[in-house]
């Protein structure tokens, strides 16, 4: 899915102040409540946000329903690749760390990724990011190295 940038805003305000409603997200973002009621609706039906329920504001009139980020939707792993190990970390979207491990080598991370990533019908791919210094050989062999792990435990990379 591709996010316009009032999409991005809107998931980046419930990041950052926690569940919104409708009607407060229209007058932060300067929108109009129908707007925000479309866009709400797709990114519902991406499983990006949820409904929380009705908030009782103790006014006459319609309700409104509170929306936050779904921290079952997606997660992310970080790999800090050593020479003698391995640390894992995996955090939710909202960036709630649900695991960290010291794993002895790559290979045992990548088996232990295999054995505790959710296999949910949301989970499609894993984005691999390696960090270090490109034009070094140790740099270029870990990142042909974690290509061949990914594609060997047949996970879906990019």
């Amino acid at each position: 899915m591709i996010f316009s940038n009032n999409q991005r805003k809107l998931m980046g305000l419930l990041l950052t102040e926690g569940p919104l409603s409708r009607k407060v997200l229209a007058a932060k973002m300067s929108l109009t409540n129908a707007a925000i009621t479309v866009m709400t609706q797709s990114l519902i039906e991406e499983g990006l946000i949820i409904e929380l329920g009705e908030v009782n504001s103790g006014k006459v009139g319609r309700k409104e329903t509170l929306i936050d980020l779904s921290s079952t939707k997606y997660i992310s792993i970080g790999l800090d690749i050593r020479v003698n190990h391995t640390n894992i970390s995996i955090t939710d979207i909202k960036g709630k760390l649900l695991i960290s491990k010291k794993i002895s080598s790559i290979e045992n991370a990548i088996e232990y990724l295999l054995l505790n990533i959710p296999k949910d019908s949301y989970f499609h791919e894993i984005a691999v990011l390696c960090r270090g210094y490109q034009g070094l050989e140790v740099y270029d062999k870990t990142v042909e190295k974690v290509e061949k792990l990914m594609a060997e435990a047949q996970l879906p990379y990019r």
